[in-house]
């Protein structure tokens, strides 16, 4: 089993690896670090840890390049906040802060306020059946299909451009 202080101890020396990188080189970097790291730990985790590594895990597969890395909402100078100083309470708060730096380096958010909590920006997801792109709110309910969607996926940068997201 993996162990908190194993957890705690990934994001130190990650941060010290990335520490002279910035922009897509930093977000690539970490990327691959992290993914590698959830890789290695899967199979000494509990079975809900391990269906989240694997869930994010199968959407690098798709190429993790395919996504819009250079427009991502992960703000690098919170990022290399949280390497340096993020003490995870235990293993599912350690994993959880993986897959969400990872899930930050390939979605992006746009400036739209949710007309329902009144967030200030709205993420860009994929309704995995229909490939349709969608807008949804972090931190309430609400999505732009106004339906219950589970399994959303990160769109690809071909997917963003083609819905008129980016260039």
């Amino acid at each position: 089993m993996i162990t908190t202080k194993q957890i705690e101890l990934f994001f130190r020396k990650l941060n010290k690896e990335l520490l002279e990188f910035d922009g897509l080189q930093f977000k690539t970097r970490l990327i691959e670090s992290i993914c590698s790291e959830l890789d290695s730990i899967k199979g000494k985790v509990d079975e809900q840890s391990y269906k989240r590594i694997t869930n994010i895990l199968s959407v690098i597969d798709r190429g993790y390049r395919n996504f819009p890395i250079d427009h991502s909402r992960l703000n690098i100078s919170t990022a290399k906040s949280v390497l340096q100083n993020y003490k995870p309470t235990n293993i599912y708060s350690g994993i959880a802060k993986m897959i969400d730096l990872v899930w930050e380096s390939i979605t992006i958010t746009i400036d739209k306020e949710c007309p329902e909590c009144q967030e200030e920006f709205v993420v860009v997801l994929l309704e995995p059946e229909s490939r349709k792109t969608y807008l949804s709110c972090d931190q309430c309910p609400w999505n732009s299909e106004r339906k219950i969607i589970t399994h959303a996926l990160p769109p690809t940068t071909e997917e963003l451009s083609r819905d008129g997201f980016i260039k």
